[in-house]
């Protein structure tokens, strides 16, 4: 088996050495041809050039003479300025003779150098000299008939009789050129041609010799594997595998016996051996590890959770201060200082909420709850949503009702189609936001098409990335903050559901999302939306359940100044406790903070005043903790939830459509 293997090798080896060698000579050959044609074609493409250029310089010359000695001055009144001579014409004529000369010596002499036998330049000389004879037979006749006329006495008379003769001569030169130039050309192409074929025969070389080192070097390394290593490294690998990285395993006899020796195998063993302890150690300090990356990801969700209530809080007070404050105020300067100040609002609790929206699809916190629901409840809740704005803007908000059960998160779905509608209404001066249904097969596609501005076809794609508006550089809060459409694209990832958009400039623009078909449940809530609207509200009773003293006289003061009348309460026993007295003042609605101290929540409390009451009064649940599954659990209990902080539009529509 050696003795075989000791041939192969040697063959192998012969026959690498003899491949490596014609190699070396075919791309010693390649060289050769590049430098012949680097030394003889490329001189000659410039020549021909040269040479062309030059015949143009002759007859520029030549008609320049015969117009400026032409003695009637109508025929060129800005020749007769300047007088031209011959000196011009006979040097280009002088110089063109000579480069022809220079062109036809260097044709000889690559023809009869050694070795260049059958060089194309050898082959065409020829031809190439004929041509060049013609050539300058050709441009010699045209210099001394210029030269025959200007001995003579040139007239405006025989100056047309002159340019038609010389005309004729100036094609039969470009004849000879083009002919020259052409042949220069094809001699070019046939030695590329030959230098491409001899490339090709150097690559194949190159690549066997290569495949012949592969076979080489692959022969050494099966023998010695073969013969040193492969047997005691199998019984290694016996041993490694019983090892797992978090399951002590002590030495065996054999492992022993091959850590104690002092060869290459000896030192493997004892580096595996070492290795198998740090992977012990590694494992446990994994462990630990991942104990503390839960434990932080569990204290990353507590503190958003917890900072989006606490910094929805403020806001939401200030919002309804705000509100409150322009029904108090009649000065028109001090009305658009609370404009004012409402807008800085407004921006700031956008860029919160899409923030903490961005950070909780980051964080992986919100998690789908697919299930089987109407979609008409689903447009019912964007339109009540965004009337007051629409109306506000003076664009006419269509939904068209659509009846088909859809399968997926309906919460998720919502604000995918909210920041549709938001951008949509945003970007619409006039005219009309429509919101309706399209069944494809198994999917149904929620569109929202819009008459606004429109979107360049080349930005389609960045808007939604983070933070990017169309034509808002100097970062307008105004005009949005760049997060709604990037926030709807990781909705629908996470969702998996597939996003549509399409626009067409200066006519508006279509948003589009496909959800999965499902089937009708049991409580199918088909209402209506013509009774979507803002109603009045003077002389309500409204039932209001807050912790926070600053949200609480911040909603008491809104709600008043839209002629509500307001009983408060911070708790759900304070709650109990005006109702046990209240029977002659039964409220109209009950609006509810969800987190209450106590053990009571928003929702008990609300249902603890309804029995005490006897009564199931309409009840809105009011919370800054936006995590899906806390909504959907509210909304499957059959409240309405608005998250904080509530614009006081939404929060008015809200309240009429529920009393």
């Amino acid at each position: 088996m050696s003795q075989k293997i000791t041939v192969l090798m040697t063959v192998v080896l012969l026959g690498f050495v003899a491949v490596v060698g014609v190699a070396i000579i075919q791309v010693k050959n390649l060289a050769d041809i590049s430098a012949r044609l680097t030394s003889a074609n490329l001189p000659l493409i410039h020549s021909a050039s040269n040479i062309g250029f030059l015949i143009q310089a002759q007859y520029t010359s030549a008609q320049r003479i015969i117009l400026s000695n032409t003695t009637e001055s109508s025929m060129s009144p800005l020749l007769n300025v300047v007088s031209f001579n011959g000196v011009e014409f006979l040097e280009s004529g002088l110089l063109l003779q000579q480069t022809i000369a220079e062109v036809e010596t260097r044709i000889r002499v690559l023809a009869s150098e050694e070795g260049s036998q059958h060089t194309m330049v050898a082959e065409n000389k020829s031809s190439l000299l004929s041509i060049l004879f013609e050539l300058r037979r050709s441009t010699q006749g045209y210099q001394k008939k210029v030269e025959a006329w200007l001995q003579s006495r040139p007239t405006s008379a025989n100056t047309g009789a002159m340019l038609s003769q010389l005309s004729g001569i100036e094609v039969l030169t470009d004849k000879y050129f083009l002919a020259f130039d052409e042949m220069i050309k094809s001699v070019n192409q046939d030695t590329e041609s030959e230098v491409f074929f001899e490339e090709k025969i150097a690559i194949g070389l190159i690549i066997l010799t290569t495949l012949l080192a592969l076979v080489l070097v692959l022969t050494i390394m099966y023998v010695i594997v073969r013969n040193v290593i492969a047997k005691p490294l199998q019984q290694l690998t016996d041993t490694i595998n019983v090892f797992a990285p978090l399951h002590k395993v002590e030495e065996s006899e054999f492992e022993k016996s091959i850590i104690l020796r002092q060869d290459e195998l000896g030192r493997m063993g004892r580096s595996f051996n070492r290795l198998k302890h740090d992977l012990w150690t590694q494992g446990e300090d994994l462990a630990k590890a991942i104990n503390e990356a839960e434990r932080a990801n569990r204290a990353k969700s507590v503190f958003l959770a917890s900072a989006s209530h606490d910094l929805r809080q403020p806001l939401s007070a200030m919002q309804m201060y705000i509100a409150a404050l322009r029904q108090k105020v009649e000065s028109q300067d001090i009305v658009k200082i609370v404009d004012d100040i409402d807008a800085v609002s407004v921006s700031t609790t956008l860029l919160l909420n899409a923030l903490l929206d961005v950070s909780q699809l980051e964080a992986g916190a919100i998690k789908p709850t697919k299930e089987n629901f109407c979609v008409q409840n689903l447009l019912q809740s964007v339109a009540r949503a965004y009337l007051p704005l629409a109306e506000e803007k003076g664009i006419r908000l269509r939904i068209v009702p659509c009846h088909v059960y859809l399968y997926s998160d309906i919460t998720l779905v919502e604000r995918i189609i909210s920041n549709f509608v938001s951008n949509a209404l945003r970007y619409t001066r006039s005219g009309s936001v429509l919101v309706g249904c399209r069944r494809r097969q198994q999917h149904l596609c929620i569109e929202v098409m819009d008459t606004g501005c429109g979107i360049p076809k080349h930005q389609l794609a960045p808007i939604f990335d983070d933070f990017y508006q169309l034509d808002n550089k100097e970062r307008d809060r105004g005009k949005g903050l760049g997060l709604g459409l990037a926030i709807a694209k990781r909705l629908s990832i996470c969702l998996d559901h597939d996003i549509e958009c399409d626009s067409n400039l200066g006519r508006g623009s279509r948003f589009a999302v496909q959800v999965d078909l499902g089937y009708a449940t049991m409580n199918p809530n088909t209402s209506t939306l013509s009774n979507l609207g803002v109603k009045s509200l003077l002389g309500e009773r409204i039932l209001l359940i807050e912790d926070n003293l600053e949200v609480q006289k911040a909603s008491k003061q809104l709600l008043e100044s839209w002629g509500c009348v307001v009983h408060c309460a911070q708790d759900a026993a304070e709650a109990l406790a005006w109702a046990s007295g209240a029977s002659q003042t039964i409220p109209g609605l009950i609006l509810a903070d969800h987190r209450l101290p106590g053990v009571a929540n928003g929702v008990e409390a609300a249902q603890r005043v309804c029995m005490t009451l006897g009564l199931d009064i309409p009840t809105i649940i009011v919370t800054g903790d936006v995590d899906d599954n806390h909504i959907k659990g509210i909304k499957e209990q059959g409240y309405l939830v608005l998250c904080k902080p509530v614009r006081p539009a939404k929060l008015r529509a809200a309240i009429s459509n529920h009393l």
